[in-house]
């Protein structure tokens, strides 16, 4: 029994070799599977075999994928890059995958349609189509329309408009993971479509398109994923560079010229784990509402530009629910904390933990409380013997390595 169980393991995937000119591993993996179906060997393995991966494959015989798919029937996920497609091959290995579930195919020119598919492979869960893959949107809405297994979508340089991808999307409302890159033709108004018609979804990602994403937007995208707690906003200058990534832990969303109000207002009724702003230019109104308003444990300012030491110092001061903050700068002349801003902090804030471009600071706030009460009990506390005592005794000053 446990003969045949590791022999099932072994033979669950293949995977081609990128030096299979010299192995000829692909002709020695087909000779076992034609004889194991005569029943020339010990064990059936073209029964075993479930993954074909020819991700890494080198130019071969043209026929060499249909006679891969004739001597494994029971594969479940075919995986293509790079593969030297040929003209109406669909339509010879379509008929050949009843039970494939996966179907990967990027790098590679594909001339011929896909209207095969949902005809002979109605147990589709996942499809990716890279940038040269030929798939009309009235082939993809069938495809979607035949495989109502299909739950995971991977679109890649398709000229699929606003319209053309709501029909799409309409045939699987249970898909949980939706990428789009790359798709021109899709306008800001796809976004309100999204949540509404893939309520089950739990991945989506947009990127180059050529196209600005508001913070309304993604704020809809939040609103749907709920749960979570780490947000990423970019402040981005070119239009390529924008995109937005969402799933159950993280929010991740690069603008051009996001609205920094609307962020605060939205974040300010949430319990965030971490929220970190990138390359933005900030004011001391807009970064006093940052540290006083929010409820995050971790606040990461990093590449920021337009304030000085002292506004960022008086922001600091005003935290009352963070504990970590990490700052760096955009401009190489930032200028390093005094020890005096340190005592500060530690006297003022609520911060444990402080990274100032490339020093960190660490706060041991139970021997501060004892030494410094929050509530002010302690009187005397301005006493500069105090003060020095607990800088040297709370603090400890490291330096990051380079």
């Amino acid at each position: 029994m446990w003969g045949s169980l590791a022999v099932r393991r072994l033979w669950y995937q293949f995977t081609a070799s990128p030096d299979d000119l010299l192995t000829q591993t692909i002709e020695k993996f087909m000779n076992i599977l034609v004889k194991s179906r005569i029943n020339e060997t010990r064990y059936p393995y073209y029964k075993y075999v479930r993954i074909i991966d020819l991700q890494q494959l080198p130019d071969v015989a043209n026929d060499i994928l249909e006679s891969l798919l004739t001597n494994s029937p029971y594969v479940e996920k075919l995986l293509l890059e790079n593969y030297a497609w040929t003209t109406g091959e669909m339509n010879k290995i379509a008929p050949l995958m009843p039970n494939v579930r996966c179907i990967g195919m990027s790098n590679m020119l594909v001339e011929d349609e896909l209207e095969p598919l949902p005809t002979y492979c109605k147990h589709l869960e996942e499809l990716e189509l890279g940038a040269d893959i030929l798939c009309t949107s009235e082939v993809l809405t069938s495809i979607t329309k035949e495989c109502p297994k299909l739950t995971i979508l991977r679109l890649f340089s398709k000229g699929y408009d606003d319209q053309e991808m709501s029909e799409i999307l309409k045939n699987i409302p249970n898909l949980r993971e939706l990428r789009i890159s790359e798709c021109f033709c899709i306008t800001e108004a796809f976004f309100q479509n999204v949540i509404s018609i893939c309520r089950e979804l739990e991945m989506f990602s947009f990127y180059r398109g050529f196209i600005e994403i508001s913070v309304d937007n993604v704020i809809k995208f939040a609103q749907h994923f709920a749960k979570a707690t780490k947000y990423v906003f970019i402040d981005v200058v070119k239009l390529l560079d924008v995109r937005i990534e969402c799933n159950s832990a993280e929010i991740m969303a690069a603008m051009m010229e996001p609205d920094v109000d609307k962020i605060i207002k939205h974040c300010e009724t949430l319990n965030l784990d971490s929220l970190s702003l990138l390359y933005f230019i900030l004011d001391s109104k807009k970064l006093d509402a940052i540290c006083e308003r929010l409820d995050v444990r971790i606040l990461k300012l990093e590449r920021i530009d337009g304030v000085d030491n002292k506004e960022i110092l008086e922001a600091i001061k005003k935290t009352k629910k963070i504990d970590t903050i990490i700052i760096t700068f955009k401009s190489p002349l930032f200028q390093p904390l005094r020890d005096e801003d340190i005592r500060e902090i530690t006297r003022t804030s609520s911060i444990k933990h402080l990274e100032w471009q490339c020093s960190i600071y660490d706060f041991d706030r139970q021997q501060r409380s004892a030494k410094l009460p929050m509530d002010g009990g302690h009187e005397g506390t301005e006493d500069p013997k105090i003060l020095n005592e607990l800088f040297e005794n709370c603090l400890v000053l490291t330096e990051k390595s380079n």
